[in-house]
């Protein structure tokens, strides 16, 4: 009899000592879990450094700002006026006109092209969109400019607005300057479609640099 409770006692014993290791460790686990999770966190905050840029390099990075592949930068001017109307005064229409020179785009060389009412200048398309989606491209839109892309109208019939331009609404060109250093100014006097108030904005293409353009 003595000896079935000495066998008994020393099982319960073992029984016990089993959960005992089997709840530290069900404690143990979440803990270094945790424990590694902020180590893991620190060592992230560390190695990440979104200004880790040398003092030296920032300031002589250039001024423009990558964008696919184009390099823009910004800068204020006046609008050069435009002396030529195109005849554009409608409704969602585009006119055509032709450079004084070649212009390069999107690899390669134009010599007219459409203006656009909404503010678009089209080159291997002819669209009345109206609309300002981002992101580019658009499917409504082929190899085009988009200075001020919005609805717009050169029509003073559906602008009353375009009379507080001296000459009115619609898209002029221009020629400064002398070859081979011209340089073609498109510029739009627009009213807005359905609300009050004027738009004017413009672009320039330069014949010693046909690849670039202002707007």
């Amino acid at each position: 009899m003595k000896k079935q409770i000495n066998h008994s006692t020393k099982a319960y014993l073992i029984r016990g000592a089993f959960y005992l290791l089997l709840l530290i460790a069900v404690c143990a686990i979440p803990f270094a879990l945790a424990r590694q999770n902020a180590i893991e966190r620190v060592a992230g905050k560390a190695s990440f450094k979104p200004n880790a840029i040398p003092a030296q390099a920032r300031e002589s990075a250039p001024t423009g700002v990558v964008c696919s592949d184009y390099v823009t930068s910004t800068s204020t001017d006046t609008i050069v006026p435009g002396d030529t109307d195109t005849g554009n005064q409608c409704d969602d229409c585009t006119t055509p006109i032709t450079f004084p020179f070649p212009v390069s785009l999107y690899g390669s060389t134009f010599t007219s092209a459409l203006v656009g009412a909404n503010g678009n200048l089209q080159f291997t398309s002819n669209s009345d969109y109206v609309g300002s989606d981002c992101p580019l491209p658009n499917p409504s839109l082929d190899e085009s400019i988009l200075p001020y892309q919005d609805d717009l109208s050169t029509d003073p019939d559906i602008s009353p607005d375009c009379s507080s331009f001296v000459s009115g609404c619609g898209v002029f060109t221009s020629v400064t300057g002398t070859a081979p250093n011209r340089v073609f100014n498109i510029e739009w006097r627009t009213g807005y479609f359905g609300r009050p108030g004027t738009a004017n904005f413009e672009v320039r293409f330069s014949e010693d640099n046909p690849s670039c353009f202002d707007i």
